[in-house]
């Protein structure tokens, strides 16, 4: 390819460049961006929408903070009467594992239906949510539960998250209450992080502004060649006449010839 030629060529349609580059980008922006008229006023808004997630981090844990011991302490034994038969009182701390594998099953309540039933009492879900247990540096368990949703925009994936753990919270201790569990005896879910953790899954999509801005510019490179094409033909028509046609006379040559007699 001959890039002077091709510079000068575009330099020759100049006004045609720039009208299709000026045509390219709007069509463009449109494939990109709605513009609707509100009171005869334009409101702008996405074509197409992200997709943002919060999170929130619970911690399943008991009253007295056990986090906080470095040994457990035995419980107390009351006296007993030999007529008394084996206590059967619970240790008053809950072994280590207990809460890991709680995780798990609090994981699942989360995102069942008597959870998204109470959600629904607040409004629509606009969105997605779920729940996972939180595994370790080594791949064990944890106490630590992690709530997370999906949604259009970050406040709204920051709403649904704490809709999420408010429903999730309201069915736990309606169960325990319903269960009539003492309170020593309960597990305590503590909220870590209520939201704020937030991400982007999926950001506005670009191609098809792009293909629409590139597909314009390709069409109007090819009328400015289409265009040159025309031009070029048009000279070399004026610069080559063409040659008239000889004239043919229906007149006979004289007959030189002479009959003797």
């Amino acid at each position: 390819m001959d890039l002077q030629l091709f510079g000068r060529v575009l330099l020759r349609y100049r006004f045609v460049m720039v009208l299709g580059l000026l045509l390219a980008g709007a069509l463009a922006f449109l494939a990109y961006v709605r513009v609707d008229f509100v009171d005869s006023k334009p409101v702008f808004s996405y074509r197409d929408s992200e997709l943002w997630q919060d999170r929130a981090t619970l911690l399943l844990t008991q009253g007295g903070f056990p986090e906080g011991r470095s040994v457990f302490l035995p419980t107390p034994e009351k006296p007993k009467k030999d007529s008394e038969a084996e206590s059967t009182e619970p240790p008053y701390y809950a072994g280590q594992g207990r809460f890991n594998e709680l995780t798990e099953i609090y994981a699942q309540i989360a995102t069942g239906d008597a959870v998204r039933a109470r959600m629904l009492r607040r409004g629509p879900i606009n969105g997605s949510f779920g729940a996972s247990s939180i595994r370790g540096a080594a791949g064990g368990g944890t106490p630590l539960l992690q709530l997370f949703a999906s949604a259009e925009t970050p406040a709204k994936a920051t709403a649904l998250t704490e809709r999420a753990t408010a429903a999730l919270l309201a069915y736990l201790g309606s169960e325990q209450a319903r269960a009539s569990i003492p309170a020593n005896q309960r597990v305590d879910i503590e909220v870590l992080t209520r939201s704020g953790q937030l991400l982007l899954l999926e950001p506005r999509k670009k191609t098809l502004p792009i293909v629409v801005f590139l597909a314009v510019l390709v069409m109007t490179t090819a009328l400015v060649f289409t265009l040159e094409n025309t031009r070029k033909q048009a000279s070399v028509s004026v610069m080559r006449p063409e040659t008239p046609p000889a004239v043919q006379s229906d007149a006979q040559p004289p007959d030189t010839a002479r009959r003797i007699s």
